[in-house]
This record gives structure tokens, sequence and C-alpha cells, in this order.
């Protein structure tokens, strides 16, 4: 076949995968905005792949099967990661912290190989972030690159500029009793913990159990201790640091 045929046929690999998608999950982005990690601590979709079962084989197989013909398309290889994007993000279920750096990588290499509109990625890796937990600068920068590339005026820059007052506005997020312990989502102490939650508690029955249970009895208590400064600094050294530290040897083994 020449290379013309490849591609076309590629393209067509790429096209059934978006309108089987369509059909059967819906809008893209609403429902990775639905996606809660208390709903799905198997992966963002897991209740929904359960039952899909072989449906997300056989689309992961369309996707393997356009590489395999897009060699020589930079254009076809751009939708091709913009795809394994999507499909990682809702379908994926390896680990929060995983799973949401190999989307973003599929976007970057979909942007290395010219995707248009750029802007496009840049909100879904916005999304991506917040939904996976990803860093508030990073998602507050993808949001002000919308803005920049889509502009002020288009839907897409309205809808991110909303979303970056929204983020600049809140204190504390959604964080729980280390963050409020820490005074960061971001403190070393507490992206050791998120470590250990990924890669140890969310691997077994038990440990998906105690996350529920951490994530149902935790908010208010981090609310008693967020503005008590006397008593964080004596569970922060007399419990909690003993066990990041306990955490961080076992991790490193």
């Amino acid at each position: 076949m020449s290379k013309e045929t490849d591609i076309k046929i590629g393209l067509s690999f790429l096209d059934e995968y978006e309108q089987e998608f369509e059909n059967r999950i819906g809008n893209y982005i609403a429902v990775q905005k639905s996606i809660r990690l208390l709903s799905s601590l198997g992966g963002p979709f897991s209740g929904e792949a359960g039952r899909f079962g072989s449906w997300i084989s056989s689309m992961e197989e369309k996707l393997n099967l356009a590489e395999r013909k897009l060699t020589d398309s930079n254009e076809g290889l751009a939708k091709l990661y913009f795809l394994r994007a999507v499909n990682e993000a809702v379908l994926g279920d390896s680990s929060i912290s995983k799973r949401r750096r190999r989307v973003i990588e599929f976007y970057n290499q979909a942007l290395e190989l010219g995707y248009k509109p750029e802007s496009r990625i840049y909100y879904r890796m916005a999304v991506t972030n917040q939904v996976l937990e990803g860093k508030k600068e990073d998602i507050i920068s993808n949001y002000e690159k919308v803005v920049d590339l889509a502009g002020i005026d288009s839907k897409l820059g309205i809808e991110s500029a909303k979303e970056i007052e929204k983020l600049k506005a809140q204190t504390g997020g959604g964080c729980f009793i280390a963050t409020a312990v820490y005074d960061s989502y971001e403190a070393p102490e507490v992206l050791i913990l998120r470590e250990f939650r990924d890669d140890v508690l969310l691997t077994s029955t038990l440990g998906k159990i105690f996350v529920k249970f951490y994530y149902f009895v935790s908010p208010p208590f981090s609310d008693f201790l967020r503005n008590k400064s006397k008593l964080k600094v004596l569970f922060r050294e007399n419990i909690l640091a003993p066990f990041v530290k306990y955490v961080e040897n076992n991790l490193n083994k």
C-alpha cells in the first residue's frame, strides 16, 4: 500500500474511535469533570470500565492499529496522541499520579507534532490536572495559556478565565489533615503521603477501604486543625512527622 493509503486507513481508525467514544460515553470534558476520587478509587472510570470489558480493549486496539499506519504523518500522529490522552484519562486504571503523568505526556507529544488548536490541548491539560490532583500552579498556567491562545472573547477563553479566578480565590482547596497541618498541598511531606496512598494503599482492597474511610472522617478534623497553630505543631511533630519518615523509608526500599 502507498503512504497515502496507510494514512487514510489510520485516520479512519481514529475517526471510528472518536465516534464510538462519543456514542458510548458522551462528551469527554463533561465526563472528565465528573470524575471524583471517592467514586473511582480503582480508576477514573473504573465502575464503567468493569462493565465495558472487552470494549475498552477494542478501543485501545483501534489506536494501536492507527499508530502503525500513521508513521509518516505528523498530523495523524498528533491526533493519535491527543486521543491516547483521552483514552488514558477516562479509561485508564493506573494510580492517579501515574495516570496524570501519562495523560500530560500524551498531550505534550500531540503539541510537539503540531496539534491544532493548541488552546484545546491546554484546556484539557488544565482539566486533567484538576481532576487528577495536579499542582495548582500548573492548572492556572494551563488556563492562562488558553486565554492567550484562544482570546478572552472566545467561549474557551472566558471559561478558562473564570476557572483562574476560582482557583486564585481558593485557600485550602480540597485538602485534608496533612495539608492542614503542613499548610501546603505541595509540601514535601504531603507529596510523600499522596505517593503512599497511590502506590501502596490504592493497590489493595483494604487500602481502598481505608482511603474511603479517611476521606469521610478527615474534612471536619482538618477544618478544626487549620486555625489552631499550637495543636497543629503537636500533631505534626508527634504523629505525622514520625509516620511520614516511616513511609518515606519504606517507599525508598
